[in-house]
């Protein structure tokens, strides 16, 4: 077997519920090193959690179904997310933490994407304030102001609710936070154009992008404070 055969397996035995056989592709996996950890993630069981959300969204799946997807996505993840949260820590040892609110935005309860992409977070460094899911807008910007965060970073996987992201664009401008918190922008539903259409300063196609983007952004900010404080103290 191969890696594509057996990451397509992987994404079989997910999308199926098959709990069994899920743990039992995983473990082969990262004993005989078919694929990388971060790939069984994304290409193995986030292909099959995508599979599984399509058949609920169609009809063919029911609540049932998708919590046997949930449960075997969640015994697997124990045993490919240590791994992943080592070696980013081992990478970004030592480097600047900053401050991340995240959270799914309001009208949305899939959160597996955006609790992988904390957990990552979590494991690079950085500070993370995880609001869940169904999130009020108001609530991303009143917690980032209230921790002094420099990123807002919203997921959603439903079209609908993509009017909430908007949403936490217009409220940052109109209360002049924008630029001095930056956001970012993820979730099946979502792209790199609606990012630009609506002014996030980022988009993330996955969590590795995500992680990415927010560290480079976080430096951004923090070397615009610094320039800022450097003039104050000329002026002064």
């Amino acid at each position: 077997m191969d890696k594509q055969e057996y990451l397509n397996a992987v994404r079989d035995a997910l999308a199926a519920g098959d709990k069994e056989k899920t743990l039992e592709l995983v473990k082969k996996g990262v004993e005989d090193k078919i694929a990388h950890p971060l790939e069984i993630l994304k290409d193995g069981l986030g292909a099959g959690m995508t599979v599984a959300g399509d058949k609920y969204e169609s009809g063919e799946y029911f609540v049932p179904e998708m919590l046997m997807c949930v449960d075997a996505m969640d015994a697997a993840m124990e045993i490919v997310m240590p791994l992943i949260e080592q070696e980013l820590r081992e990478k970004h040892k030592g480097e600047t933490r900053g401050k991340v609110v995240i959270g799914v935005v309001e009208g949305d309860i899939h959160d597996i994407g955006k609790t992988i992409v904390a957990s990552m977070l979590r494991a690079a460094g950085f500070d993370v304030i995880d609001l869940g899911r169904d999130v009020p807008i108001d609530e991303f910007i009143e917690t980032a102001v209230r921790e002094g965060a420099q990123v807002i970073a919203a997921s959603t996987l439903m079209t609908p609710t993509l009017e909430g992201m908007e949403e936490i664009e217009e409220k940052l401008r109109e209360k002049g936070l924008k630029g001095k918190i930056k956001t970012i922008i993820g979730g099946g539903a979502t792209s790199a154009e609606f990012a630009e259409e609506i002014g996030a300063d980022a988009w993330a196609g996955d969590a590795v992008e995500g992680v990415d983007a927010i560290k480079r952004m976080i430096e951004e900010v923090k070397m615009a404070m610094a320039e800022i404080e450097k003039r104050m103290e000329e002026e002064g």
